[in-house]
């Protein structure tokens, strides 16, 4: 395929309905948080705190989100809401930044690994760990002070904020509620709170001495501004909004995703047993353990956003499970038809994502990157394609926006800008030429490539006359001159814009091409005076 793209993940497009109303920023209590920090030896096991005196509550049973009616299209004044990524509007995301300017620059001509990413809550930041140099079977990269952790701006794709180490090498990440804190933790076993705008440490919040580890602890941070929490090693730690130390439990740090996770809501907190054969549910108003779900071995596993249910995908990466949490009953049982990566709930609580790379077995396969099940009856709603690569996905509060990172440059999901609207009018116009046999209109609206000059060689392609080539083309059915039927995603993809089709058959089908596929590629990009312009044809590949 052009340019390279064996392996696609990612996803598509996204519509109107309902947006939910984010929780207020929050204010710390304590203007001026504590600095203690807390220094634990290998000698000195940790107990939990006699002084502090937790009250378990009963947690009150959540109610799904309910999507709102549609307004009726009579209605004298109504302007939708911005789409989200939920049941009704997923189809309208776009791929909106895959490389940021930011970290070409920093990284100037060093190669890098990335260690993990994150999004923030207000979706308008990203952070990424990493080391210079390629992650070795010993995970050491070029030295043990080479980690690096920056802040990437999502908007413009800048440079943010550089966080010194000091020779600390970084591990998992997390955003405060208001996106104004960093969470993140060292291989050396410690976990601080960093403040963004000041680029300057707001608390170590637990360091255990350790040297040599190439295990990082996990961290997570509630969306509702009350908790932080970590797993370090063998325990599991919580502390509120100030910093100050809430509960901590025996737990076990074990495998190579993520460990810990809040639920959108802040009211449970989940994280692996031992050998990854089960999950522990936290009550976060009373931290106590409210449920031990007990499984096949895990690859990964996601708590809904009211705290009602848990998905599990297992090891096998074939299958997934999900439970309800009050009552540890299983509700339902997802056989894939794909090698599961990871799996997630959107923050509308309607979808559960469980991103993965097709089976390769059929043309198509190589633009499958997971599915979305509908979450009232876990049946499979639409399977999910892209020019790009799957991966771990995390969106921000509202729903706006999706990132997915597979260990590289994370990808921004959201709704197309003008460009990609603009190049899409571009694509379906020079598509209908194509079909109507205007091929003047249709070489007006392409942008002969010089760099791809051999290919249009060997495929008969004049540049003097583009006219006349794709006449020719088009009779000996070279390229698929047939109207655009269906787009399905579409996206940024460096300086081109990437358009995944499906084309009209003449038989009021899709069309399908001689190789079998149903989904075409088209590619445009911005020409020198500012308009869109195709630069590659619809063909197999």
């Amino acid at each position: 395929m052009r340019r390279n793209f064996a392996v696609f993940l990612v996803f598509v497009v996204l519509l109107t309905s309902c947006t939910s109303v984010p929780p207020p920023p929050f204010t710390p209590t304590n203007e001026n948080p504590s600095t203690e920090t807390i220094e634990v030896t290998m000698e000195e096991p940790i107990s939990r705190s006699p002084t502090i005196q937790l009250q378990v509550t009963e947690t009150t049973r959540l109610s799904p989100t309910i999507i709102p009616t549609a307004i009726p299209t009579t209605a004298p004044i109504f302007k939708p809401p911005p789409a989200v990524f939920n049941r009704a509007g997923y189809r309208q995301f776009a791929l909106t930044r895959n490389y940021f300017p930011g970290l070409l620059a920093y990284a100037a001509e060093r190669s890098y690994t990335v260690i993990s990413t994150a999004l923030s809550p207000d979706g308008n930041s990203v952070a990424i760990s990493g080391c210079w140099g390629a992650m070795t079977n010993f995970g050491n990269c070029e030295t043990r002070q080479s980690g690096f952790l920056i802040v990437l701006d999502t908007n413009s794709g800048e440079l943010k904020a550089d966080i010194p180490l000091g020779g600390n090498w970084p591990g998992y990440t997390a955003f405060s509620a208001d996106s104004s804190r960093l969470l993140f933790s060292t291989a050396e076993h410690k976990v601080f709170l960093w403040d963004i705008p000041t680029n300057k440490s707001i608390q170590l919040l637990v360091s255990i001495p350790e040297s040599g580890s190439t295990s990082y602890p996990d961290v997570d941070a509630a969306w509702d501004g009350q908790s932080y929490a970590a797993l370090i090693r063998d325990t599991l730690y919580a502390w509120d909004a100030s910093g100050n130390l809430l509960f901590q439990t025996p737990a076990n740090l074990n495998g190579t995703s993520k460990f810990i996770s809040f639920s959108a809501n802040g009211s449970r907190l989940i994280t692996f047993s031992s050998g990854r054969i089960g999950v522990d549910i936290y009550n976060t108003a009373g931290w106590s353990k409210v449920r031990h779900i007990e499984t096949d071995k895990i690859r990964y596993a996601a708590i809904s956003p009211d705290g009602r249910f848990l998905a599990i995908l297992n090891q096998e990466r074939d299958s997934a499970s999900v439970w309800d949490v009050d009552t540890g009953e299983e509700l339902a049982l997802l056989n894939l038809e794909y090698s599961g990566y990871s799996i997630h709930f959107n923050p509308a609580g309607d979808l559960l994502i469980i991103p993965g790379m097709g089976s390769l077995e059929q043309q198509d396969d190589y633009s499958t990157i997971g599915a979305l099940f509908d979450t009232t009856t876990w049946t499979k709603l639409d399977t999910m394609v892209s020019y790009s690569r799957e991966g771990l996905i995390d969106f921000n509060r509202d729903g706006k926006r999706m990132m997915i990172s597979d260990g590289g440059v994370p990808q921004v999901w959201a709704l197309p800008d003008e460009s990609l609207r603009e190049g899409l009018d571009i694509v379906r116009e020079f598509q209908t030429a194509l079909s109507q046999g205007d091929y003047s209109t249709a070489a007006a609206l392409f942008e002969y490539d010089e760099l791809e000059a051999e290919l249009f060689t060997e495929m008969g392609i004049d540049p003097d006359n583009l006219a006349a080539s794709f006449e020719q083309l088009c009779k000996n059915e070279t390229i698929f001159c047939r109207p655009i039927e269906r787009l399905l995603v579409m996206g940024h993809d460096w300086d081109d814009m990437v358009y995944l089709v499906q084309l009209e058959g003449t038989d009021g089908k899709v069309f399908t091409s001689p190789n079998g596929a149903q989904i075409i590629y088209m590619y445009a990009r911005i020409d020198k005076n500012g308009e869109p312009r195709v630069i590659y044809l619809p063909m197999d590949f």
